[in-house]
């Protein structure tokens, strides 16, 4: 199981990566701060009506606890940091049904988007080898990156940025 700590040293190491407050036209998360696009932060009670402004001015203690409940909670039941760290920062880049369908898709499981018990038990066999996971994880995530540029060539000025996010959370 994850601890405390590993959560909030992940937390802020993706807080760190995301930055600040960006609103590229072409970057389908539209506006962010911290990694928090506007999409996500009007999910957040008392935000439902947020504009890009509020997401420029977004605090990173409600950055923190979105990131706690949407993206770490759902991988508790991870038992190695690093590959917790991978996934979490998946999540933030894919949504946590998009980095579940990676997951799945990775361990030749149906690609539901939920974790449920045959995804957790596929997970937990082969976490007794966290090096082959993670490789197929890492792997898996790749190909997601190339078919969105395949489906929108526009996307590949992001590639350099995607691998490098990769490669650093492998550090």
């Amino acid at each position: 199981m994850i601890n405390q700590e590993t959560i909030d040293k992940t937390i802020l190491a993706i807080i760190h990566t995301e930055g600040g407050f960006v609103n590229d036209p072409a970057d389908r998360g539209g506006a962010t701060k911290y990694g928090v696009t506007l999409a996500t932060l009007r999910q957040v009670p008392g935000y439902e009506t947020a504009t890009a402004a509020d997401v420029k001015n977004l605090d990173v203690s409600v950055a923190k606890s979105i990131y706690t409940e949407k993206y770490a909670a759902p991988y508790l039941q991870l038992g190695n940091e690093t590959i917790f760290k991978f996934v979490v920062n998946g999540a933030v880049q894919h949504g946590v049904a998009g980095m579940n369908k990676i997951l799945q898709r990775s361990l030749n499981l149906i690609a539901d988007g939920v974790l449920g018990v045959k995804s957790w038990a596929r997970i937990t066999e082969w976490e007794k080898d966290p090096a082959d996971l993670l490789a197929i994880i890492v792997a898996a995530r790749c190909e997601y990156y190339a078919k969105i540029i395949q489906g929108d060539r526009s996307q590949l000025r992001f590639a350099i940025g995607w691998m490098r996010r990769i490669s650093a959370d492998l550090r």
